[in-house]
């Protein structure tokens, strides 16, 4: 972190004894307690920047949860319908095979 520094008004006492304003050369760093100050006011916005992100993120996952959670239910859904029109076909398929075999022996054929 560079110098921070800033114009400071010195005031003192001249030798008759009146308060003299010293020329506005001096310059004093910044305390140490100032820089504190400012460096946790930063820190303070940064972590206000840092927990809104987190915030918005935690939103977006949890609508991707929802999301993810219907969709596997929708799958299982259509899936579970998908055997059941298999085992229909299956078993509409042995109906017919047993009816062909039962119409082949009335009529006499092997």
């Amino acid at each position: 972190m560079g110098s921070l520094l800033i114009d400071v008004d010195v005031y003192s006492w001249n030798q008759y004894g009146l308060i003299v304003q010293k020329p506005r050369t001096m310059k004093r760093l910044l305390g140490l307690v100032e820089i504190k100050e400012n460096l946790v006011l930063h820190r303070i916005e940064q972590e206000t920047v840092t927990g809104t992100v987190l915030e918005a993120m935690d939103r977006e996952l949890e609508e991707i949860s929802a999301n993810n959670y219907t969709l596997k239910c929708v799958n299982q859904e259509s899936q579970a319908r998908e055997r059941a029109r298999d085992q229909t076909i299956e078993t509409t398929s042995a109906m017919i095979q047993e009816l062909q075999r039962r119409i082949d022996e009335t009529s006499g054929k092997p």
